[in-house]
């Protein structure tokens, strides 16, 4: 999702976070998620303009959720069940299934029952740590679907 259709789409959820959380993200994420957003309103930023300050912290709500309230989005994502069509048109007896931007496992739990080796890449560390408790012998990795950590 583009920066402007980030910042238009925040839930009214972004009011409860503030420019300090910014400073809480792992420093290589927010270096990936400050790519999306326009330079002009990057100058802005520096300036604290609090209009743009504001707008970033919309932008990056969701953002903001995943790495330091992943319990927050693992209790989101429970009540948001996957399509079953989408479950049902997974193949069957794979060597190795891929869960990109895995979350909580929502979908890596499919994934288990389907393939012999399964891999959730899940940017967020609290998220990853969520998928290692809640599966035995799935592997997590960090990562980003742009740039898949894998052979």
């Amino acid at each position: 999702m583009n920066y402007e259709r980030a910042v238009e789409q925040a839930p009214p959820g972004w009011r409860k976070f503030a420019s300090e959380d910014l400073e809480r993200l792992p420093p290589a994420v927010l270096e990936h998620e400050m790519r999306s957003v326009p330079d002009r309103e990057r100058r802005l930023i520096d300036l604290r303009d609090a209009g743009a300050v504001e707008r970033l912290l919309r932008a990056f709500f969701w953002t903001l959720v995943y790495h330091l309230e992943p319990e927050r989005w693992d209790a989101l994502a429970q009540v948001e069940p996957i399509h079953p069509d989408l479950i049902a048109a997974l193949p069957r007896h794979v060597r190795r299934g891929v869960d990109i931007g895995a979350g909580s496992g929502r979908l890596t739990q499919h994934l288990m029952n389907r393939c012999e080796q399964v891999v959730a890449i899940e940017p967020a560390a609290g998220l990853r740590e969520v998928i290692k408790q809640r599966f035995d012998g799935v592997d997590t990795v960090a990562g980003w679907a742009e740039a898949l950590p894998l052979e």
